[in-house]
């Protein structure tokens, strides 16, 4: 129930990370948005896998979710210009 709840944050998120680049007209090639972007795409796909793989293998949601938390842990780098 954890990933259903999570995964539109996760695809709202993704999509108001663009709305911002894009109003910003900033590239995502720059430092901490590739970063941003890099990370939300792997929360995005940790919890689909969550959705489909905890059905076969139960244990398999706490550890998605581990790493779902280690992975928002690591800060972003930051830009030097």
């Amino acid at each position: 129930m954890y990933a259903l709840i999570v995964l539109p944050f996760n695809i709202s998120f993704i999509i108001l990370n663009h709305a911002v680049q894009h109003a910003n007209q900033l590239s995502t090639k720059e430092g901490i948005s590739a970063d941003s972007e890099r990370r939300n795409q792997w929360s995005l796909i940790i919890n689909v896998l969550m959705i489909i793989i905890t059905f076969f293998f139960p244990p398999f949601a706490l550890l998605s979710m581990i790493l779902n938390v280690i992975i928002w842990l690591i800060p972003l780098r930051r830009v030097h210009r």
